[in-house]
């Protein structure tokens, strides 16, 4: 039977669909959603024809600032 506002998962473990067992599991569920959420936001800044500059270079983190001065080149 299901109940109102529970969250079923099919485990790895055993071809079943249960209520979410653990902490652990409720975890990795949400790691799993944000992980699919993150790729599909990714996907669509790339389809706007977006870029994405992360904010590490070669081991050190560069600033905002820095990425932007980089950006403007020249036309300072």
């Amino acid at each position: 039977m299901l109940r109102k506002g529970a969250c079923y998962v099919r485990p790895r473990r055993k071809p079943e669909t249960t209520e979410i067992p653990t902490q652990e599991d409720m975890r990795d569920l949400l790691d799993l959603a944000a992980e699919k959420r993150l790729r599909k936001n990714l996907e669509r800044v790339s389809r706007a024809g977006g870029v994405i500059i992360p904010f590490q270079t070669a081991g050190r983190s560069v600033s905002p600032q820095e990425l932007f001065d980089k950006q403007l080149g020249d036309i300072k």
